[in-house]
């Protein structure tokens, strides 16, 4: 698989971000930067997964949780967490616009990596 020299205007990435509440006062809230994806499923699909793995730190069994679906097909999901210094979370799918940067696909970056590897190991040969 080959990175994509992405073109002006049409490439994005998706991160996913998480911002933690310290009580129903906070209206800031600590953001985390989660992870990047290529694509807009695979933003998502980490973003429910993410939940689920913060949710089980937080003995979270059945938590009171909104996701909610945008126009561009990301998503947003809040959680209460109801914790003395921790009163919610949400974590979202925020699309960005790639500006002269390379996309490597979601599906398989290993075949990227190692393209790359071999033309490092050529150049020096």
């Amino acid at each position: 698989m080959v990175a994509n020299k992405a073109k002006a205007g049409n490439a994005h990435v998706y991160a996913v971000m998480r911002t933690d509440y310290e009580d129903s006062n906070d209206d800031e809230g600590r953001s985390n930067f989660i992870s990047c994806h290529g694509s807009v499923s695979s933003a998502n699909r980490g973003a429910r997964a993410h939940v689920k793995d913060h949710c089980d730190i937080y003995s979270l069994e059945d938590p009171n949780s909104n996701e909610s679906t945008y126009k561009d097909k990301t998503i947003g999901i809040k959680v209460m967490v109801n914790e003395e210094g921790y009163h919610s979370f949400e974590v979202g799918v925020h699309k960005e616009e790639l500006h002269d940067g390379t996309v490597i696909p979601d599906e398989d970056p290993t075949d990227v990596v190692q393209e790359a590897t071999t033309k490092k190991g050529k150049a020096n040969a």
